[in-house]
């Protein structure tokens, strides 16, 4: 498997774990894009939000992503938002196989109730703000992706092994 891989999908769905386990399983380099914003600012993602706000993480993403990808053996997870971008959507089109970690909104509900460290999350009305923030991003998601894996209420070992034979 000579090309990159990209994780994407809503924010806690676990592309950052998967990509973990799966980069030392086929010997690839794993990187997380929010991790190496976070890095460069030396603060957290919802201090970023915070202090500077959404579009300039954005900016910010895309050069990151656009650096990221002159690598070659990666595999990198991407931010819930980054495929808002229509340059990070071609980035990641042109350079590697894209894997959606699809959920639906009882199961996203349950699995990032326990997130306290989500900038988008900050809101009252949480459900009604998943489901639009699902309907608005399932699109991009769905129309970029190579291989989707519905999560579910899978356990990591279960999403990995349906990834893993998916690309032999």
């Amino acid at each position: 498997m000579k090309k990159n891989i990209f994780f994407i999908g809503p924010m806690g769905v676990g592309k950052t774990t998967i990509g973990k386990i799966l980069s030392k399983k086929i010997n690839k380099k794993f990187i997380d894009s929010d991790y190496i914003i976070e890095s460069i600012l030396e603060i957290s993602i919802l201090l970023i939000f915070k202090n500077y706000g959404e579009f300039f993480f954005r900016k910010l993403e895309i050069k990151v992503i656009k650096i990221i990808n002159i690598k070659k053996n990666i595999i990198l997870s991407i931010g819930g938002g980054g495929i808002l971008s229509f340059v990070i959507r071609n980035i990641l089109k042109k350079y590697g196989i894209i894997i959606y970690l699809k959920i639906n909104i009882n199961n996203f509900l349950l699995r990032i109730n326990f997130l306290k460290n989500r900038p988008l999350l900050k809101i009252n009305n949480l459900k009604n703000f998943l489901n639009k923030y699902l309907l608005k991003r399932n699109f991009f998601y769905k129309n970029i992706t190579n291989i989707i894996i519905n999560i579910k209420k899978k356990k990591k070992n279960i999403i990995f092994n349906e990834i893993f034979n998916l690309l032999k």
